[in-house]
């Protein structure tokens, strides 16, 4: 995966003006450009993130993720106060990028669970049935791209390669974590009741021995119910991040 590089001050680029006819102002660097005859002009770098300019002075980071060790990695910059790239966009692998997509989304969703009451239990566990079925979903698509990956070197060689033969294995294998995360279930809530008067489980609360109309209403323990929601949040993590790569 990509490095990211930090830089204190910007110093500036000077960028070609010249038009060639065909693609309007060139807009190459001076420093790779193969006629140092053409105009140039001071020009900020643009943030990827915000969009607004890095202009001299100020801090920024860089990455430049490459195709393979042999090739120039094109180059990506931030402000630092911008957030920095996820893993799906500093991998040069459009395979490992379509799973680290699939966990982020997973992980964001995650991020917005909470639950208040008893009430909620149902409810919030479909919703981790529901996160676990999309993620499996968007697996699918990595599942392909290595099958069809295999599929287009065997057919330009006419055989199996051992390349081929990898990819197809990590097919097999994203297939197998598709069908594990497809198959979550999170598990029911089996907490006790509390007295919502005096926090006393039924057993203890003395306003369990009184009568219908003046006992005290119990309810879940708004923490238990907390621990219990976050157990099968780790729980499905785990599932989420438990690539066989």
């Amino acid at each position: 995966m990509a490095k990211v590089h930090f830089v204190e001050a910007f110093r500036g680029q000077r960028k070609c003006q010249q038009s060639d006819g065909r693609y309007g102002v060139c807009g190459q660097p001076k420093a790779v450009h193969p006629d140092l005859d053409h105009p140039f002009t001071q020009a900020p770098l643009t943030c990827g993130s915000c969009g607004q300019p890095i202009n001299i002075g100020d801090p920024y980071k860089w990455v430049a993720p490459r195709a393979h060790r042999a090739a120039r990695g094109v180059k990506k910059v931030r402000h630092t106060s911008c957030p920095s790239w996820k893993a799906s966009e500093l991998t040069s692998s459009q395979h490992l990028a379509t799973i680290y997509a699939a966990q982020e989304d997973a992980e964001v969703e995650l991020a917005t669970l909470s639950i208040d009451s008893l009430e909620d239990v149902e409810g919030m566990v479909e919703r981790l049935q529901e996160i676990a079925s999309a993620f499996a979903d968007n697996l699918q698509e990595a599942v392909d791209s290595y099958a069809e990956s295999a599929d287009n070197i065997e057919d330009g060689f006419g055989h199996e390669t051992y390349q081929s033969q990898e990819l197809r294995e990590n097919s097999e294998a994203i297939e197998g974590w598709m069908e594990e995360a497809g198959q979550f279930y999170a598990e029911s809530f089996d907490g006790e009741l509390i007295c919502a008067e005096c926090g006393l489980d039924e057993e203890s609360c003395q306003g369990s021995q009184k009568d219908e109309e003046t006992r005290h209403d119990y309810d879940e323990d708004p923490d238990v119910l907390q621990d219990w929601l976050e157990g099968q949040m780790d729980a499905l993590t785990e599932v989420i991040y438990n690539s066989p790569l």
